[in-house]
């Protein structure tokens, strides 16, 4: 049985996999790791590492992250060697974040801690989707329904401690593991043309965009990024 870690991203739950993971194929093994609720981020690593190692125990297995998810799950891959098979990051650019994206996020836990913390709204939820997903009722309900599951401290925690990232990318083209790189063709957040580099100067890596798809991949295009999973798993480069 194929034994697949996924991590979640920011305000996100395991109901970001709930339109995925019934799509994959019965003989995986899915375990949801749900970010650390505090700690730095070599600290929320190093619980993740911990937790993997403990459940897993020694069992090959493949690891799949989303948005901060991805960042974690790369910086994860770093620490095993063999034991870790195979590395999908979904929507992610491993790398540190512009000087003007952390202001953004100051910014936004000030306005938090001056008039508390009421959840995500529709408006801010399309700016993450795909103009053909604006629409999507259920789609941006489930959305606002992870986010508020969360409280204030988390999104502080997510937004701003977890936020202190190094660049990862020369780490990961040198570490030789299978890394997919999966992405919405509207995805905003991610930086493409980094990717692309990545993907020129390593052979182990592969760039995957999904058409008609934003940020939110697992849920916008869960039968496409469940048949990426499957190719990646038979991927034996």
């Amino acid at each position: 049985m194929q034994l697949l870690y996924f991590i979640p991203g920011t305000m996100c739950n395991e109901l970001l996999w709930s339109k995925l993971w019934p799509l994959l194929e019965k003989n995986c093994q899915l375990i949801h790791l749900a970010i650390p609720k505090e700690g730095s981020l070599t600290e929320v690593v190093a619980q993740l590492v911990l937790q993997i190692k403990i459940s897993s125990q020694g069992e090959k297995f493949g690891l799949i992250g989303f948005s901060l998810g991805g960042y974690l799950a790369s910086a994860v891959s770093l620490e095993f060697d063999s034991q870790l098979e195979k590395l999908m990051i979904i929507a992610n650019t491993p790398k540190a974040l512009p000087e003007k994206e952390l202001m953004q996020r100051q910014r936004i836990i000030s306005a938090v801690k001056s008039h508390g913390y009421h959840g995500i709204n529709r408006s801010r939820v399309i700016t993450f989707i795909d103009e053909k997903q604006h629409n999507n009722n259920a789609l941006i309900e489930l959305i606002q329904q992870m986010d508020n599951s969360f409280g204030a401290q988390e999104l502080s925690h997510h937004i701003v401690a977890l936020s202190k990232r190094k660049d990862l990318c020369i780490e990961l083209q040198h570490s030789k593991k299978n890394i997919w790189f999966c992405h919405g063709q509207s995805d905003h957040l991610i930086d493409p043309q980094r990717m692309q580099i990545m993907q020129a100067e390593s052979a182990c890596i592969s760039l995957k965009e999904v058409p008609q798809c934003g940020h939110f991949l697992p849920l916008e295009q869960p039968i496409q990024l469940a048949k990426l999973i499957r190719d990646w798993l038979k991927d034996a480069s």
